[in-house]
């Protein structure tokens, strides 16, 4: 009796823990994306590095030319891959003013 009470729990816990789980690596859309030859030298140089727990295997690369713009290139590492669209910040004599 014992043994059949033990069975049944055994079985729920398990069921229990694998309909919890969740995968550790979920596919990701590289739709919009193209294979990384290269960042453009006139972006400028790299200032940053930043990733985000909530998207992973994406990195952000951050780069600042000669003229003070800032651009974003998205980076897709586990597949080598950027995005398509670059994020790019114009500086003006009014965004250097302040306030």
């Amino acid at each position: 009796m014992r043994f059949r009470w033990a069975l049944v729990l055994f079985v729920v816990l398990a069921a229990l823990a694998l309909s919890s789980c969740e995968r550790l690596n979920p596919e990701q859309d590289t739709t919009g994306l193209v294979p990384l030859q290269g960042v453009p030298l006139e972006y400028g140089n790299l200032v940053s590095v930043t990733m985000a727990a909530e998207y992973p295997g994406w990195a952000q690369l951050w780069f600042q030319d000669s003229a003070g713009t800032i651009r974003m290139v998205r980076m897709h590492w586990i597949s080598k891959k950027m995005a398509e669209q670059i994020m790019t910040i114009p500086r003006t004599a009014a965004a250097a003013g302040g306030n």
